[in-house]
């Protein structure tokens, strides 16, 4: 998440709450100069950045506390933000007090995200008869006689518009041959 703003510098002030931030090179970079007044990051889960879950490139000291940081190990944290221990000329990153587990109201990226599911058509039932016989164990014999649904009718459509744009392309180059028109080459036109 990279904190700069397309408004340009000083015009924004961003609030960072509940969020899960996870699997990029760096969780949240922060410069000073897309900011106009400290910004809120809180109650966050910040985890598995490949560089840095934090990156503070600016001068000014900020405070980033009750955030999750994949751990509570303080040094695994500290090693995980990019700040004033790395680049004196840089502001402090105020980690502590963090939460010591995830935060349950953040996006929790281990539950699958729900995929809606297509809707089929079905036939209306068959006439036919099904015998008690032949179904399988665990199955009723309606669910052995469901067919599948053709796409015939589509396949018809589309046939049929491909004949008719066909047809009237045909159409329009017999008119133009038989009207004896000379078609313009583009060097003719003037303007």
């Amino acid at each position: 998440m990279d904190l700069t703003s397309v408004f340009g510098p000083g015009t924004v002030c961003p609030t960072i709450l509940n969020n899960t931030i996870s699997g990029n090179s760096v969780g949240i970079y922060l410069s000073e100069s897309y900011y106009n007044s400290t910004p809120t990051i809180q109650n966050n889960n910040l985890q598995n950045n490949s560089n840095y879950n934090f990156d503070l490139s600016a001068p000014n000291n900020i405070d980033v506390t009750y955030n999750w940081w994949g751990t509570s190990n303080q040094s695994a944290i500290s090693n995980s933000i990019y700040g004033y221990n790395q680049d004196f000329t840089l502001g402090q990153v105020n980690y502590t007090p963090f939460l010591t587990a995830p935060n349950p109201q953040a996006p929790n990226l281990n539950t699958p995200i729900p995929t809606p599911q297509p809707t089929s058509t079905q036939s209306p039932p068959t006439a036919s008869p099904t015998h008690a016989s032949s179904t399988s164990p665990g199955l009723s014999s309606s669910s052995q006689s469901k067919q599948p649904t053709s796409s015939l009718p589509t396949e018809l459509i589309v046939v049929a518009a491909v004949i008719v744009i066909i047809a009237a392309s045909v159409g329009a180059f017999m008119l133009g041959k038989k009207s004896g028109r000379k078609q313009p080459l583009r060097d003719d036109y003037s303007i």
